[in-house]
């Protein structure tokens, strides 16, 4: 057992020895995109990425984050996500002219990778626990960093879940996925352009008139309540409403009194035929 637990540790320090080099690689790429792309899109959109997600991954990254992926509310979004953004050679794998065979594929891609990381959290997890317990039972290690280090965990477990993310997510969900509460590809479009405009107007009236310190706040503490306030108009007598939403309801409420309206109806002719006497 001592054995299997030295290679468990081992292949977890290697993995997250990978992640960090990647995570490395990657934050570069999002800031060599930002300054060197010729399109506004693409350039405001990674650096929108750069803070929006790179930087709350990176204060709490650790093996045990892999736990997030296989959260059975993210497991559906990530599969609807990949049906719509994997593709392979510029060609996405599962759209409508490949059939049932790149839906498939994106499937069995998508359940090993949720295997992986699964996989990877437990041990993560396990090897962790194991080890502050370890140090926190013996007295030849130091009390102070057994606590640090028991400090340092409890961050993990904190950051699986990103929780201003997910609510920027979700306010992003109610604006942009329609009544299906599902990004269409024209949705989907329109909130990335919305993101990248957002960065694009920060940039442009902080830090292009040389007041960087509050574009670089404005861009690294913009939360929900901020996207809130931006995409919810406020009437003069402070009530928030959304006309759209409103219409909607009233015109589904209208529908269902009808129908209601019109079950009774034939409630109550299929009664009445029941009741005649027979010839």
């Amino acid at each position: 057992r001592r054995i299997c637990f030295i290679w468990v540790a081992s292949t977890v320090a290697c993995l997250e020895t990978v992640a960090t080099l990647f995570l490395f690689v990657w934050g570069w790429i999002l800031l060599l995109k930002f300054t060197c792309s010729e399109s506004e899109f693409v350039a405001f959109i990674n650096l929108e990425l750069f803070f929006r997600d790179y930087i709350p991954l990176v204060q709490c990254f650790s093996s045990i984050k892999m736990g997030y992926y296989v959260h059975p509310a993210k497991i559906r979004q990530d599969h609807q996500e990949w049906h719509h953004e994997v593709s392979c050679c510029g060609v996405k794998l599962a759209h409508d002219n490949h059939g049932r065979v790149g839906h498939v594929l994106v499937t069995i891609a998508f359940v090993i990778s949720r295997v992986f990381c699964a996989a990877v959290a437990v041990m993560g997890f396990g090897v962790k626990v194991v080890i502050v317990a370890e140090h926190m039972m013996h007295t030849q290690y130091n009390f102070w960093l057994s606590w640090a280090q028991l400090i340092v965990l409890l961050n993990s477990c904190i950051g699986i879940v990103i929780l201003e993310e997910e609510l920027q997510d979700r306010v992003f969900l109610f604006i942009f996925a329609g009544t299906d509460a599902d990004y269409q590809e024209g949705e989907r479009c329109i909130r990335d352009v919305y993101r990248a405009r957002l960065a694009h107007k920060i940039w442009e009236d902080y830090w292009q008139v040389g007041r960087r310190i509050k574009a670089l706040a404005f861009l690294a503490t913009f939360d929900h309540r901020d996207l809130q306030a931006m995409l919810i108009e406020e009437e003069e007598n402070g009530a928030r409403v959304l006309e759209a939403v409103e219409r909607d309801l009233y015109v589904k409420t209208q529908i269902h009194s009808q129908q209601q309206q019109r079950l009774l109806e034939m409630q109550e002719v299929r009664r009445r035929t029941c009741n005649l006497p027979c010839p």
